[in-house]
């Protein structure tokens, strides 16, 4: 590869990652905002997120949840690792929340972005909690 291409691919994944750590800030304010059109126009109609629990919630239960508001005072990230493969990527996060339960805790998320028809969209989402 030239430099010219090398520059060229650089660029190219510099933009792409700029766009997924704004689409994941959208999707952490989304949720802390009960923003479900937001959700809406970025989730695949098949996008699934997979709970702590094992439970798996469809995209229309996943709206459906959020729309009930957070159950958190606060959400940070503490940590946040972008991977970038072509049309997919995958956003891991490590973060940090006190519920409204005012009991703090740690978690994982993953989600994985696919770029369909130019545009990156999050077609599954999967929340691990952290045993500290």
């Amino acid at each position: 590869m030239t430099d010219a291409q090398t520059a060229t691919v650089d660029s190219a994944q510099s933009a792409d990652e700029a766009e997924l750590r704004n689409l994941n800030d959208n999707y952490v304010r989304s949720y802390l905002e009960s923003d479900v059109d937001w959700y809406d126009r970025v989730l695949v109609d098949d996008y699934t997120c997979t709970l702590g629990s094992g439970q798996v919630l469809s995209k229309q239960e996943f709206l459906e949840e959020t729309a009930e508001g957070p159950d958190t005072e606060t959400f940070s990230i503490d940590e946040l690792n972008i991977r970038i493969y072509g049309d997919a990527a995958l956003l891991d996060a490590v973060t940090s929340w006190v519920g409204t339960d005012g009991i703090a805790g740690r978690g994982l998320y993953t989600d994985t972005y696919v770029r369909i028809d130019g545009q990156w969209r999050c077609v599954a989402a999967n929340l691990t909690p952290l045993r500290d």
